[in-house]
């Protein structure tokens, strides 16, 4: 048995009258990532904040390793106590201080020991002593994660910590926070926009939505596949990937992905293309049926004209409730 590195029961928070969060449940395991994903706007880097401690909650409580940090709108430890990492956007990094300097700040004992690890760990040796300013993007992100991990913290933090990193270096440097998050068995709670950067880094998916004046709450959590292929809603479907909405005759809400239909040209047919993307490795369509328009990738050798009607075919498609005005 194991006490989880980060508990959030009944969590909510509000900013004077605005509700922000509502009733917000979740838990993490020692060694697991999970990405929270969510609009801008929908609460997910105030959820992060009342882990760290910035922020506290106007309700609910929060454990840490099976330490209640937070209770009933009251701080119980304080932030420095937390035992927490963290990593930013943009990087946050002292400039006056060397890439060691920077690692090892905070540290108390074993400092220099724990330093020559994480710089062997993360592929900064030879930088010990360069400045942050000298240092490429993924170079100041890597020593931004050493000096989260340096004190080796129970719970890491990431709040959009890739959103300034380009596309290839970005999922170079999440891949290597998950490799560590595995190694030392520690929890990371992940915040991010990007959906991509949700599905493909995390070992669950958390979705945070808001509805109407309600505050966020968390959707749907489970693994990024389930979340991916059975949205429970249209603000899980629409968060995690393109997506469309029809109504059949029973009058039941579907969602479906672009790749789990297929058009058919026929004249006559009853669907009928209004719209083309060019995408690289496909086309994106546009379909309109009697249930609603429907997005279609189609192979760029065989992609329909603009106007042309045919059958549309849904290989999958996933019940939901019904969509709200």
């Amino acid at each position: 048995m194991f006490d989880s590195p980060l508990e959030f029961q009944d969590v909510g928070h509000c900013y004077g009258e605005q509700l922000v969060l509502s009733e917000v449940n979740l838990s993490l395991a020692p060694g697991e990532l999970v990405s929270v994903l969510g609009a801008s706007g929908s609460g997910k880097s105030t959820l992060l904040r009342t882990a760290a401690g910035f922020v506290t909650p106007t309700s609910g409580s929060i454990r840490l390793s099976g330490r209640v940090v937070v209770s009933g709108g009251v701080e119980r430890v304080a932030p420095e106590e937390r035992r927490v990492g963290m990593m930013f956007q943009d990087f946050a990094l002292f400039p006056h201080m060397t890439v060691a300097e920077n690692i090892g700040f905070g540290l108390r004992e074993s400092g220099e020991a724990r330093i020559r690890e994480l710089v062997g760990v993360l592929g900064l040796d030879g930088l010990e002593e360069r400045m942050p300013g000298s240092l490429s993007g993924g170079q100041q992100q890597r020593v931004g994660l050493a000096r989260a991990l340096a004190p080796k913290p129970a719970l890491l933090l990431l709040d959009e910590p890739f959103a300034n990193l380009e596309g290839a270096l970005r999922f170079e440097i999440g891949r290597e926070v998950l490799r560590i998050v595995e190694q030392e068995r520690i929890g990371a709670l992940l915040v991010t926009h990007d959906r991509e950067e949700a599905l493909g880094l995390a070992h669950r998916v958390a979705v945070l939505a808001a509805e109407g004046s309600t505050g966020s709450r968390l959707e749907q959590v489970g693994p990024p596949e389930t979340v991916y292929r059975w949205p429970r809603t249209a603000a899980v479907a629409s968060l995690t990937g393109r997506v469309s909405f029809t109504e059949n005759e029973m009058q039941r809400w579907s969602s479906v992905r672009p790749h789990e239909a297929t058009f058919s040209p026929r004249e006559g047919g009853p669907a009928r293309v209004v719209e083309r993307r060019y995408m690289g490795a496909s086309w994106e369509i546009t379909v309109a049926t009697p249930g609603g328009e429907v997005l279609v990738d189609a192979p760029t050798d065989a992609v329909p004209s603009l106007g042309a009607h045919g059958d549309l075919l849904v290989h999958v498609e996933t019940v939901i409730p019904p969509l709200t005005p």
